[in-house]
């Protein structure tokens, strides 16, 4: 049984909007998961590692006016939550993903744990976050 912290553990870090930026986010999450208890290699893992990687694909495609991209990590208990921001102006639409689409292939990994995906615009200026979040209860080998 991993280790869960009973409090808030959390971690994030901001990346440039550039292709390399993709690799160094999915890296960084899994060294960041592993330490958190989530076993390398688990479905739990791949999911977050692919939905990371899916999130700040799209900032660096899609959001060609923010200065960076933020990724944040946060578990709490049994709850996974992965957030990517940036400070493109312009809205994620979540309505009638097709299949293939990377927020539906998010949506769907979200669903596999009990979880959502929802967007929230910045409170500070421009931009917005897309904030995926995992249900762990049951989700834990």
């Amino acid at each position: 049984m991993p280790r869960l912290p009973a409090r808030r553990h959390s971690h994030s870090w901001d990346l440039p909007p550039v292709h390399g930026s993709v690799r160094a986010a999915r890296d960084r999450c899994g060294r960041w998961l592993d330490g958190a208890g989530i076993v390398p290699g688990s479905p739990l893992f791949g999911a977050a590692l692919r939905v990371v990687s899916e999130l700040v694909s799209n900032a660096v495609l899609h959001a060609e006016l923010s200065p960076d991209v933020r990724v944040r990590l946060t578990l709490e208990g049994y709850l996974l939550t992965i957030t990517v921001r940036d400070k493109d102006p312009h809205p994620v639409p979540l309505a009638d993903l097709t299949p293939r689409q990377g927020l539906a292939v998010v949506a769907a990994l979200a669903h596999d744990y009990c979880g959502d995906v929802r967007t929230e615009l910045a409170a500070d200026g421009p931009g917005k976050s897309v904030i995926v979040r995992f249900a762990l209860l049951g989700a834990i080998e």
